[in-house]
């Protein structure tokens, strides 16, 4: 059992190490939480492709490489994607398998990632586009295939796409939108769109709103402002005042039961002067009280600065739309104390 100047050490340094790290543990939690979601969502897709439910297994895979990016993930995905179709996806999803492989030195996995994306070129279908020499000269003018924008360095090349039907929009200011479907088949064939002159829009004509998604569905309106509370502020500021406000009040907290436990390690000392083993029981008490005061002021103080700092966030970050979801996790422990802020800023 440690004596009570041992004790007295550690609660005087503990308040400071905790407040000093209460910013860290959110990141670290978010961290090892992001890892253990791509892990889960990795198995899960893995079990659905051995249940030969390759569409529902892609998503999951594709999430678990967006979170956490691994050459394994990837030659799933791209066992995957070719299970379904995507051969272009496929195709792509391999070749960046074997560069992540190289720069990581797996030399094995590299080149099998190689090999497979090498086996699927042959397999892949193509789609150009075209644009008339007037078009392509126009300041402004954006073609989209699907919800994807082409660079003007693009156009004219047969770029390598998942076999499937698109929609190409071209659109540039004053003139109207230009809208043709197209169909590329499967197994290594062709296509091609040529986009002619476009036709002037009328005079005092509003410009078409922007076209996105595979079918071409229009944009969503933007988001209206964040709606105000009567006093002027928004709910998220609201709400991050009254968080601040509750930290402060942990933090008070902590340094009430930091004076008492210093009090009592220090009534402890006058039975058990030194340190180490102590067999004065009024000693012993007044050293475990003194522990479970100390304790008590470290998760009281860590908890309340971490509160404060999200109060902060919240406040500072609250003039944006409520539609923006923030959210505060509390991380308790037995020995200390935290706050997680989640959300997008």
């Amino acid at each position: 059992m440690a004596g009570p100047g041992r004790l007295r050490r550690l609660a005087a340094l503990a308040p400071a190490c905790l407040l000093a790290l209460s910013a860290a543990p959110a990141l670290a939690q978010t961290g090892a939480s992001d890892k253990a979601a791509a892990e889960a969502l990795f198995d899960s897709g893995v079990r659905l492709m051995k249940s030969g439910s390759f569409a529902d297994a892609c998503p999951k895979l594709e999430e678990s490489e967006r979170i956490d990016p691994a050459v394994g993930t990837l030659l799933y995905l791209g066992e995957c994607y070719e299970r379904v179709g995507k051969t272009a996806s496929a195709w792509a999803t391999f070749r960046e398998a074997a560069s992540l492989a190289t720069n990581s030195n797996q030399a094995d996995r590299a080149r099998v990632a190689a090999a497979r994306a090498q086996e699927l070129d042959p397999k892949l279908s193509r789609l150009s586009i075209d644009l008339a020499p007037d078009v392509a000269k126009i300041p402004g003018v954006v073609v989209k295939r699907g919800s994807q924008r082409l660079e003007p360095s693009l156009y004219g090349t047969p770029l390598p796409v998942d076999p499937g039907e698109y929609r190409i929009d071209v659109t540039a200011p004053g003139y109207e939108t230009w809208t043709a479907p197209i169909k590329v088949e499967a197994g290594g064939a062709s296509a091609s769109v040529r986009v002619p002159a476009l036709v002037k829009a009328p005079e005092g004509a509003t410009a078409a709103p922007p076209i996105s998604g595979e079918a071409g569905a229009m944009s969503p309106a933007p988001l209206a402002p964040a709606a105000k509370s009567s006093g002027g502020l928004t709910t998220q500021q609201t709400l991050g005042i009254v968080t601040g406000g509750v930290g402060i009040i942990g933090v008070g907290l902590g340094g009430y039961f930091g004076v008492r436990a210093i009090s009592q390690n220090s009534d402890a000392e006058q039975h058990c002067p030194k340190e180490g083993f102590c067999s004065n029981q009024v000693g012993v008490d007044l050293t475990n009280e003194a522990r479970d005061n100390a304790s008590a002021s470290n998760i009281a103080f860590a908890l309340g600065a971490g509160l404060v700092a999200v109060g902060a966030v919240l406040y500072l970050t609250g003039g944006r739309s409520d539609t923006e979801r923030v959210a505060l996790v509390p991380l308790l422990s037995p020995g200390a104390a935290a706050a997680s802020i989640s959300g997008r800023f």
